[in-house]
């Protein structure tokens, strides 16, 4: 039983509603610490023996509905969902990625500001503890503008736009 669970990737709660028994009694008899009931057992034959008739079947054999009209409408439907949800991502992900370069430059001109303040021995100098205090709170900040942040991003915009262009030389392979 667990070879046939690993080959259909039913779990033992999927499989005991499959046979109408408790996920326990599956897991028991997994164990060898208790048999299944008679029709349990008789069940799990017809199962194991449709699931060798299904691994029969030709690939992609429940997807003849795309072949009418009514699937290929659907399926152009889906493909310019893809294409709009992608375009959007990959402006949404650029803009991320704007924001975070700005931002960025303004806390890196701040850092610059407060370092020049702190070499300075102007009367109205700012006491070094406070000038170092916002310094610590400027750099962890500008942990949010890392590199590797930005980077995230930029693969985020790459694939996006990959997906939509697949979404739409799809579409266009289409009847």
């Amino acid at each position: 039983m667990i070879y046939f669970r690993q080959q259909t990737t039913f779990s033992q709660t999927e499989l005991a509603a499959l046979l109408d028994v408790s996920k326990s009694s599956i897991s028991m008899h997994e164990k060898g610490g208790r048999s299944l009931p008679l029709e349990a057992e008789r069940q799990l034959l017809a199962l194991q023996k449709a699931w060798t008739l299904f691994l029969q079947e030709p690939p992609f054999a429940d997807y003849a509905f795309i072949a009418t009209s009514t699937g290929f409408t659907r399926l152009r439907s889906l493909l310019n969902t893809c294409t709009q949800r992608a375009a959007a991502d990959a402006v949404r992900y650029s803009q991320q990625l704007e924001k975070i370069r700005d931002t960025c430059k303004t806390l890196e001109r701040k850092q610059r500001f407060l370092r020049y303040l702190m070499q300075q021995e102007s009367p109205a100098a700012i006491p070094q503890p406070v000038l170092k205090n916002l310094e610590l709170e400027i750099r962890n900040r500008l942990k949010n503008c890392s590199m590797e942040h930005q980077r995230i991003l930029i693969f985020r915009i790459n694939l996006s736009t990959a997906l939509q262009q697949v979404a739409l030389a799809a579409g266009k392979g289409l009847p």
